[in-house]
């Protein structure tokens, strides 16, 4: 296996686990008052937005050849950490 199929693999199970996160927020969130689930909905789109530009960026990573995905795992790497830093924030704000 290469080390861009390694980590498209790898990237694929994270993104498996961050939309049932993102899922579990939803599910938190109906159960909110309905100020708090207006700013939750507000928080999950958003997530979800990333969620589906990281998506778009693992679509161009494997349409991509094997020397020129270095190029683009950079950019798919800060997404990356952008996502799990939101999901985890908004789990911690949703916890309250």
């Amino acid at each position: 296996m290469s080390k861009r199929d390694a980590y498209v693999k790898k990237l694929k199970v994270k993104l498996e686990k961050w939309n049932a996160e993102i899922h579990m927020l939803e599910e938190k969130a109906k159960g909110a008052s309905a100020e708090m689930k207006e700013k939750y909905y507000t928080e999950i789109e958003k997530l979800r937005g990333q969620f589906d530009h990281l998506k778009e960026k693992l679509g161009n990573l494997q349409d991509v050849g094997e020397e020129s995905w270095k190029e683009l795992k950079n950019g798919i790497d800060a997404s990356w950490k952008e996502l799990k830093k939101g999901i985890k924030e908004a789990g911690s704000r949703f916890k309250r």
